[in-house]
């Protein structure tokens, strides 16, 4: 699922809160960084096939640390971001 543009979409939330490792775009093309430690992530360039395919390689030798599911199901699951939305339209709506 790489692309110009990575953000975490809910198939790689799905996908680390289960334990499996996530090939994602280098830096200058998406923003995964900014929701989980660099070193739990593979990074690729998406616009070179064998970096592409040394990626998918890597992450299928070596999955990522156990820590990485724990860290996203207790950080991005549903009611934490239900609670963060709400927060936000309490605030827009000066809590009505």
């Amino acid at each position: 699922m790489l692309s110009m543009h990575d953000t975490p979409g809910l198939s790689h939330l799905e996908a680390a809160a289960l334990g499996c490792g996530l090939v994602v775009s280098l830096p200058d093309y998406g923003t995964f960084r900014e929701y989980w430690p660099r070193e739990w992530l593979v990074e690729v360039d998406p616009l070179d096939e064998g970096s592409v395919y040394e990626g998918l390689e890597r992450a299928w030798r070596k999955p990522p640390p156990q820590e990485m599911a724990t860290f996203t199901r207790e950080r991005y699951n549903y009611g934490v971001v239900a609670e963060k939305l709400e927060q936000i339209y309490d605030r827009l709506l000066g809590g009505r």
